[in-house]
């Protein structure tokens, strides 16, 4: 009687159990893989060995693996087929990066600080499930979300070699299970601690405050004070049209009293108009700036509005203005779905994080039922 084959976490690899024979007290078990050879619609189906035999699954992906890439360097021309990781990534920065990013500079640190150093000198032929894991360890202390933005990043990479039809073959990030943590950060700024905050920054830096203030009060993601215009704020009908945003739609926020005149004041000293941003990187005229800068988390360092926070999710950081004003609004009674469209945010899941600072709309709902059933 055949024996039945079942999927295994692994793509192409698939188990069967011995119907008698036993190994270590278990049903032995074997382990097979199938695949197309490029350019053959035949599925092809090769038995690697049993478990008994220090078979894995894992080891019979590795070898599914090889078999595809001997394939594909058969197909590929000789040219493309010993191209480096090196080699490809440096047409991903410049032809997908520096076009399709607003900020390539995190994509480019990411890749020369902790995929290169591992993967960089390889051929992409060469780079499979085994060396991807190998990275994955590598990446010791760093955080979930880190290691999570560096295996996405390189599965990135290969799905544009692919494109570009410099590379054939599976991605070999898909079969790596990638962590998964929250890395949202929840702590936000209390009324006195804001104070404490824009007071010092005043002081000791008064772009920075201005910067901090829009943030604060308009809820504007560092990026987006980054590259702000002057023909973006309307000082007529007290409005800031923030365009090409995170999710690639514009969208109009009010600026409060203090926004304006802080901005009207900057405008009269810096001589700003149309075409010139507001924030420009210093010691120049129009460059945009790509951080925010150590002085800032040194301010708030001294202000000691992190000491004795160990949780980094927990600690005050520029991102927390625009998380304080979305945190204020909610505590308001401002409904959801309008702090979703005043941040931008694509989908209200993500505005969903603050739903909990929400006033008691159930109590509210039954206090207006009970008034509507007594009248």
């Amino acid at each position: 009687m055949a024996q039945k084959r079942n999927k295994t976490n692994y793509t192409g690899v698939y188990a069967r159990e011995h119907e008698s024979r036993r190994h270590k007290g278990k049903p032995d078990i074997c382990y097979d893989i199938c695949y197309r050879l490029p350019g053959d619609r035949k599925l092809i189906w090769e038995k690697v060995g049993w478990t008994s035999e220090k078979v894995s699954a894992a080891m019979a992906s590795n070898v599914r693996a090889e078999r595809l890439k001997q394939a594909r360097v058969g197909s590929l021309p000789s040219e493309l087929a010993h191209l480096t990781l090196d080699d490809i990534f440096e047409r991903f920065r410049t032809d997908y990066l520096e076009v399709s990013r607003k900020y390539p500079q995190d994509a480019m640190s990411i890749y020369k600080n902790r995929i290169q150093p591992h993967l960089g000198h390889l051929p992409l032929l060469s780079i499979t499930t085994v060396e991807v894991d190998a990275l994955k360890k590598a990446q010791g202390k760093l955080t979930a979300e880190s290691t999570k933005k560096t295996l996405s990043l390189l599965g990135q990479i290969f799905r544009q070699a692919q494109r570009w039809g410099m590379y054939e073959g599976p991605i070999p990030t898909d079969n790596v299970k990638i962590p998964q943590s929250d890395s949202r950060r929840m702590r936000f700024l209390t009324k006195a601690e804001a104070k404490t905050l824009l007071d010092s920054l005043q002081r000791r830096s008064m772009n920075l405050w201005r910067m901090a203030l829009v943030s604060l009060y308009t809820g504007l993601r560092a990026g987006e004070v980054f590259t702000l215009r002057w023909e973006h704020v309307n000082f007529a009908c007290g409005t800031i049209t923030v365009m090409d945003s995170k999710n690639t739609e514009n969208r109009v926020v009010h600026m409060p009293e203090q926004v304006q005149q802080a901005l009207q004041q900057w405008q009269e000293e810096s001589k700003g108009k149309a075409g010139y941003l507001v924030f420009p990187k210093q010691f120049t005229r129009n460059t945009p700036r790509t951080e925010i800068g150590s002085n800032f988390k040194a301010i708030i360092n001294d202000c000691g509005l992190n000491q004795g926070i160990a949780d980094r999710r927990n600690c005050i950081v520029y991102h927390s203005l625009r998380h304080t004003y979305a945190s204020w609004l909610v505590q308001a009674g401002v409904p959801l779905y309008t702090v979703q469209k005043l941040l931008g945010h694509k989908s209200v899941t993500m505005t969903q994080r603050y739903a909990h600072l929400a006033p008691d709309q159930g109590a509210e709902a039954a206090r207006v039922l009970s008034a509507v059933v007594l009248e």
